[in-house]
């Protein structure tokens, strides 16, 4: 999709490469990293004991990462607050709860103060990140399609199954070599299901990280980039 969208604003002679985002792996955290961020580990801590005490049950455990986004363009966390519906209606069957690691506690004040499950807020902080998602069980990646949204990367996707998250979200073009690892467009009963069944998210977790190390691992993207500085002329 992204290639067929940039085609029509470029020469047809020119060369065209499109190269997914690798996966990185987890920044080393030293003790003298741990000093220069304490405020973001303290956060981290105590985010991490509001999940592991909020009573919801393991599979239950949702997560949001992202840019908080505009009210004129409604992404970011305004496309997560368009399917809370569906999650409270999940929350009504038993209790799940919903993090948010973002960059504005105002806005995710604004927009998921008084909802029926629980909610939890991490300023995201590049050290700790990754320690923070492994606190959940599923990522949920809702997009409402448009031009923008549909040309998106698979970053989020493929960060979340290498972090060892199931996923469900919506379908895009990229995200399309991971069809029958993630959930998609079923914030029903494929949520459910895949909330109640442990067995099935692990097993759809090891679907994805195999396809991960295949096309999106560092040194399959790098030979790529290799490939294209080789045939520049």
């Amino acid at each position: 999709y992204l290639e067929s969208e940039l085609r029509q604003h470029i020469r047809e002679d020119m060369a065209f490469y499109i190269i997914p985002d690798a996966v990185e792996k987890d920044p080393e955290i030293s003790a003298s990293v741990k000093a220069q961020e304490a405020a973001a580990f303290q956060s981290l801590a105590a985010f991490q004991n509001e999940i592991s005490g909020n009573g919801v049950e393991p599979g239950r455990r949702l997560v949001w990462f992202g840019v908080s986004g505009t009210a004129a363009a409604q992404n970011g966390m305004y496309d997560v607050k368009a399917y809370c519906d569906a999650l409270e209606r999940h929350n009504d069957g038993k209790p799940l709860s919903l993090s948010i690691i973002s960059d504005d506690r105002d806005r995710f004040n604004e927009l998921f103060f008084g909802l029926k499950f629980r909610a939890h807020y991490l300023d995201w902080n590049f050290h700790t990140f990754n320690i923070a998602l492994g606190s959940h069980d599923i990522a949920i990646l809702p997009i409402r399609r448009n031009q923008y949204t549909l040309s998106k990367s698979a970053n989020r996707i493929t960060t979340s199954f290498a972090s060892g998250l199931a996923v469900c979200g919506s379908a895009i073009p990229s995200y399309e070599p991971f069809r029958n690892a993630a959930v998609f467009d079923d914030w029903d009963a494929g949520l459910g299901s895949l909330m109640a069944d442990a067995t099935d998210r692990e097993a759809r977790i090891a679907r994805a990280k195999a396809i991960i190390a295949e096309g999106y691992s560092l040194p399959v993207i790098a030979r790529q980039w290799l490939g294209v500085f080789e045939n520049l002329s």
